[in-house]
């Protein structure tokens, strides 16, 4: 237990579940940046064609953006299973580089899953709300 101004708080189980599942979220879209970043054979031969087309096309200040996006999401993942206050400002940066990808994609007509798309924002805006939320009652230190 932690004390929290004089009282003992218990960090809830509900925590470590939203945490573990935020390592595991942003690590699997970490791994997918990584496969296709270095456009991993395994990975670009399972992806449809107008995609990778999509992605060779792709400049490379958005894949910056992409990868700020999830590294600085997993980042913030880990730092919320650590409960670190860090967590914070780790999504926001994470938004940043989500806001910028996502303004790429659309001007450039990227065949992509509008509910894949939707589910990411989703996340990643609920973790930030989480994260902040966590700060606020004093278990992220």
């Amino acid at each position: 237990m932690q004390e929290i101004g004089g009282t003992a708080a218990k960090v809830p189980l509900s925590f470590w579940i939203v945490a573990g599942l935020g390592v595991l979220w942003n690590g699997f879209a970490s791994l997918a940046f990584w496969l296709t970043a270095t456009k991993d054979p395994t990975t670009m031969a399972q992806t449809p064609p107008a995609m990778v087309a999509a992605l060779n096309n792709t400049p490379l200040w958005a894949m910056a953006a992409w990868g700020l996006a999830v590294g600085a999401a997993f980042t913030g993942s880990l730092l919320l299973v650590l409960r670190r206050r860090w967590a914070v400002p780790a999504f926001i940066v994470s938004l940043a580089g989500l806001v910028i990808l996502t303004l790429y994609q659309v001007a450039a007509n990227m065949p992509m899953s509008l509910f894949q798309v939707v589910m990411i924002w989703l996340v990643a805006l609920f973790l930030l709300r989480f994260s902040n939320s966590e700060a606020d009652k004093g278990l992220l230190r």
